[in-house]
């Protein structure tokens, strides 16, 4: 016996939690791990009560993303963009998942950092023109401007200055406007 109506499943299922933001996005990039190194590699994201700041854990068969509670009352391009930087860590990573011990404890460099930022801002930037162009939520339409505003306000709490100055001339900004 069914505990729901069709409605209210259907509802409930079809609601996007703001960890499975991107669940297709984290798909393909499942499917990448997947004919590059013939591995089923499966990317676990979910909100983490003890985490203090976004991070992402490596494992033999998958990863795990975690985001920290305050993501619930975050700013939907502030957790997009965090999430997606994960992400953008992960991608850069793929061709090391070989070895998830290493991977995991190993520091985190100044380009991987800039590339996971940089995949960040343009998985954000994608996602926002896909639905423009499909015009099926404005929720997640940002402006350029006000997408590189959030960026710059995340990089200038978290990023090292250098990280951030490369990123800014890259993404060919003088400087970021908060």
């Amino acid at each position: 016996m069914v505990d729901k109506s069709p409605k209210e499943e259907a509802n409930g299922i079809g609601k996007i939690e703001k960890s499975s933001y991107f669940a297709h996005s984290i798909r393909k990039i499942e499917q990448m791990i997947r004919e590059k190194l013939n591995k089923h590699y499966r990317i676990i994201t979910h909100v983490s009560k003890s985490a203090t700041k976004a991070s992402i854990r490596y494992f033999d068969q998958c990863c795990e993303i975690h985001l920290p509670a305050e993501c619930e009352e975050m700013d939907d391009e502030k957790i997009r963009l965090t999430l997606a930087h994960e992400l953008g860590h992960l991608v850069y990573s793929i061709g090391r998942l070989k070895n998830p011990e290493i991977l995991d404890n190993m520091p985190t460099s100044n380009d991987e950092e800039q590339y996971a930022w940089e995949f960040a801002f343009y998985l954000v930037k994608t996602k926002s023109d896909e639905h423009r162009s499909n015009i099926r939520q404005n929720k997640f339409i940002y402006e350029d401007y006000k997408l590189k505003g959030m960026l710059s306000a995340i990089l200038k709490e978290k990023a090292k200055p250098e990280v951030y100055d490369s990123i800014a001339k890259s993404l060919g900004f003088d400087k970021f406007k908060a």
